[in-house]
């Protein structure tokens, strides 16, 4: 019998009357098959409830919302750091919710008289059950089983409809058709936290995006210039047209910061797209596909020069089709392009008191009392925001006022048409700015630190990633213990000049555009850039055991990885390329890294550095999509290391080479390079763990020319030996996942299972290599498949592996789960149309690598009668995208 549904109960602890009530919810969907779980039932003390809660919100089907007051404040909390907003349930729930492309999954529940009004705005256009009606109980049976009739009398005759994962038959094949390949995450960047429940006006301006960007014939699609002074919220009105159109963006939201004074490339950008937002890099077309298949929201912010305007048009040029906002302080931005064209101005008085009231909630002061605020400050919305913060801190707004008289501003009043209103809103904001500084010099001594070091520190927070960026990261930026940043922190927060967006399962801190500029005034760049370089070099090396967390926290902190790379000063390039090597090879963003390593090598002087750089490059090239680069940089590395006599690394580049050749096929040469300029080299200076590396390359041609006797032969005798007898955990993982090979080749799934499962995936996971998780997931799908899970094998593929070589830009891997997948699909006669796209995919990257798979496809094709490649994708690497 299927599994029933899987119900996850969220709440607030209301007292006892409210808890007992929610437990007999619990109770009774128990009693009528429904797999409920709920804190209550399922944890005891020091059971890691914050990783508990994050995981069985994931594996539910529904999600029940008992929505209250004190519920619906968790999701309103201006500072997710302190009160019922530090609830890690709160927390994981908007983050899951942000990443749904519909809300089908989170019911709201209205028990004991709850109100709608006490639903978060985030979920209200959800179908919500309420206890107290005449449909009572069985309404919400109906809704979690998806039965047409009441279930109460029949409980025991009623199947409930299994979870996603285990759904089989004509349901789940209609759903597999329907379903489109998605092979990014399905939100790249969160929407700003409050921008869902806190938004007043600008219903011109949403209209002018939803014209532009949602036509009723795609085709006609056209980007939009987003146009307004600093401060105006230009991006906080394209995170609330996110918001509110999230259904028709199944591909997400994805939000890029370029610097307006050194805006670089339209090449940049596009690269940055690939690597900091999951989207291949590889071409043009590539991210126009993946931009549109299905349809995702491209903002670019800070489109505040010349240069940077022009950055804007081509990109735009480059991505035709694509929903894309560009945000500018210039009144010029889009003029003669035929964009469309929104234009934003600080808000009239009546706008004005609304988002004071929004901000401050029951505790708004009245009317009266907030008008001379709002005409101080000239309806300008972030300095309101800035307002907002000193009013729930204590001021009146009364001594509000005093504090921006004795700071020299002068309150004349709210007129938007005189002359010097921009330049009076820039100084209004200023004003506000200081006091805000001011308040948290006060909060740094009442923490009993010096008010001038917080003040500081919060400058130096002006260059972290405009994306966020966690506390870690954020202490290292401010030149503070991460004890002292998180009362920092705290302390800017409860001001609103920080604010704390969902990223995962946690959050992260960002620091509006403009403040950062305010604060990069007061802090030298090569001062920030130097702080963020010992922050990545302490994290980059290969970890050992017990500091496996080292490159989960570079993942956490991918948009900063991007931003800083080509920020590093060439004086600490070589020192970086050493400390990052292995965590480029294995992690990527390989463009970025193969720029940082070009750079780095036109700035090294010693042959020792370059023979390293050339290395780290060659592989870099080779894991992304260039392997005539590889080869030239592999013979580059060995010639020089001749020449110096350094026949270990000329070693290390001939195995380079021969990597190169075994991925085209060329196995003869690769395995005489392994055995004649590899091994004596390393027998002859007794490098044991060298020899051992070696020892499994040879094996993985001898098994590719179906040598598998000698080939398990020389991985259990020859490698596991050695790997275990120096303690190194991950080499012995890889080993077991390729002994794990041989076995699947010979049909003993179970212990091949076994092997993936327990004894690679730990260790992947633990050490944070996601190449290697990733790879390991498609060869799980794979047994899964062939045992006759087929939904769960696709999920993995699509979910778990797809979309980790499309952020790496490994194309060779991408191109073999591309195929992997397409062959699923057609074993199972599911879905002819995206198994072609699949393969035409496959085959324009493996005829652009020129890789021997090429002709596999082209006969796969032929053997199911699919339409050859179209000439014109033969023609260019434009072809190889999507």
């Amino acid at each position: 019998m299927p599994a029933a549904p899987k119900v996850f109960i969220s709440y607030s602890h209301d007292g006892e009357a409210h808890e007992l009530r929610v437990l007999d919810l619990a109770s009774k969907l128990r009693d009528g098959g429904i797999d409920a779980e709920i804190d209550q039932y399922e944890t005891s003390p020091g059971g890691g409830w914050p990783f508990w809660c994050e995981r069985k919100v994931e594996e539910a089907d529904f999600v029940l919302l008992v929505c209250t007051p004190t519920y619906r404040r968790r999701f309103d909390a201006r500072d997710p750091g302190k009160g019922l907003g530090v609830l890690y349930e709160a927390r994981t729930l908007r983050q899951l919710i942000y990443d749904s492309s519909g809300t089908g999954k989170y019911i709201p529940v209205l028990l004991d008289g709850g109100s709608p009004e006490h639903i978060p705005t985030i979920v209200k256009g959800a179908t919500r059950w309420e206890a107290d009606t005449e449909d009572g109980y069985d309404g919400l049976y109906r809704q979690l089983t998806n039965q047409p009739k009441a279930i109460k009398p029949v409980l025991g005759a009623i199947t409930p409809m299994p979870p996603r994962e285990s759904r089989s038959g004509p349901a789940a094949a209609v759903e597999a058709v329907a379903a489109p390949v998605v092979s990014h995450p399905a939100v790249g960047s969160a929407p700003h936290a409050r921008v869902a429940d806190v938004f007043v006006g600008r219903t011109a301006q949403l209209a002018v995006l939803a014209a532009c960007l949602l036509p009723a014939d795609a085709g006609k699609r056209k980007p939009v210039a987003v146009m307004g002074m600093g401060g105006v919220g230009k991006s906080y009105l394209v995170d609330r047209f996110f918001v509110d159109h999230r259904a028709a963006f199944p591909g997400g939201y994805h939000r890029l910061a370029v610097d307006a004074d050194k805006p670089g490339s339209a090449d940049d950008l596009l690269a940055l797209l690939g690597g900091r937002l999951k989207l291949p890099a590889a071409d043009d077309a590539a991210l126009a596909a993946a931009l549109t298949t299905p349809p995702a929201l491209v903002h670019v912010e800070n489109i505040d020069t010349p240069e940077a305007a022009a950055l804007g048009g081509g990109l735009a040029a480059r991505l035709p089709g694509c929903a894309l906002v560009f945000s500018a302080r210039m009144g010029t931005l889009a003029a003669g392009t035929g964009w469309g064209r929104a234009v934003l101005a600080a808000f009239d008085a009546g706008d004005a008191l609304a988002q004071l009231r929004a901000e401050l909630g029951e505790a708004a002061p009245p009317d009266d009392a907030l008008r001379p605020v709002i005409a101080a400050l000239g309806g300008l919305p972030l300095a309101l925001h800035l307002a907002a913060g000193h009013l729930e801190g204590g001021e009146t707004p009364a001594s509000f006022l005093k504090l921006l008289r004795r700071q020299g501003l002068s309150l004349a009043p709210l007129n938007s048409a005189d002359p010097s209103f921009l330049e009076r809103s820039r100084v209004r904001l200023e004003a506000v700015f200081a006091l805000s500084l001011a308040a948290l010099g006060r909060a740094a001594e009442a923490a009993g630190q010096p008010a001038a070091a917080w003040t500081a520190a919060f400058h130096a927070l002006g260059y972290g990633p405009a994306a966020g960026f966690g506390e870690s990261l954020g202490a290292a930026l401010a030149g503070l213990d991460e004890d002292a940043f998180g009362d920092l922190a705290r302390a800017a927060c409860a001001l609103s000049l920080l604010d704390r967006v969902p990223r995962g399962g946690d959050t992260a801190l960002r620091l509006h555009p403009l403040l950062a500029e305010l604060g990069r005034r007061e802090v030298p760049a090569e001062e920030a850039v130097a702080r963020m370089t010992g922050w990545f070099c302490a994290r980059l090396p290969e970890p050992e055991a017990g500091d496996e967390w080292r490159w989960n926290e570079v993942h956490a902190e991918a948009a900063a990885l991007l931003e800083w790379l080509p920020l590093v000063p060439p004086a600490e390039r070589v020192r970086v390329e050493r400390a990052g090597s292995r965590f480029a090879i294995n992690n990527g963003p390989f463009h970025a890294w193969r720029q940082f390593c070009e750079a780095a090598l036109a700035d090294a002087s010693e042959d020792a550095q370059r023979s390293d750089i050339l290395w780290t490059l060659g592989n870099v090239a080779l894991r992304g999509d260039d392997p005539d680069e590889a080869l030239r940089r592999a013979g580059e590395k060995r010639d020089l290391d001749l020449a110096r006599s350094e026949e270990r690394e000329a070693a290390l580049a001939a195995s380079l080479v021969a990597d190169i050749l075994f991925a085209r096929g060329e196995l003869d040469e690769a395995l005489r390079i392994r055995r004649e300029e590899e091994l004596p080299v390393y027998e002859r200076l007794g490098d044991v763990r060298e020899r051992a590396v070696t020892m499994g390359q040879i094996a993985d041609i001898l098994e590719a020319q179906g040598e598998l006797d000698e080939a398990l032969r020389i991985r259990r005798e020859e490698e596991l030996p050695v790997y275990e007898r120096v303690g190194d955990v991950r080499s012995r993982a890889v080993t077991m996942g390729k002994i794990a090979d041989i076995l699947y080749r010979r049909g003993e799934l179970d212990e091949t299972l076994r092997i993936r499962r327990e004894e690679e995936l730990p260790v992947y996971e633990r050490v944070g290599d996601v190449r290697s998780r990733a790879v390991t997931m498609g060869q799980i799908a794979d047994i899964l498949y062939r045992r006759g899970e087929f939904d769960e094998a696709l999920r993995i593929c699509r979910e778990e592996e797809l979309p980790v070589y499309e952020r790496l830009g490994e194309v060779r891997s991408r191109l073999l789960a591309r195929g992997r997948l397409a062959m699923m699909l057609l074993a199972r006669n599911n879905n002819r149309q995206e198994a072609e796209r699949l393969l035409h995919l496959a085959l324009a990257d493996a005829r652009r690598l020129r890789l021997p798979e090429a002709g596999q496809i082209e006969a796969i094709l032929q053997q199911h009668g699919l339409r050859p490649l179209p000439s014109r994708e033969r023609e260019g690497p434009a072809s190889a995208g999507g």
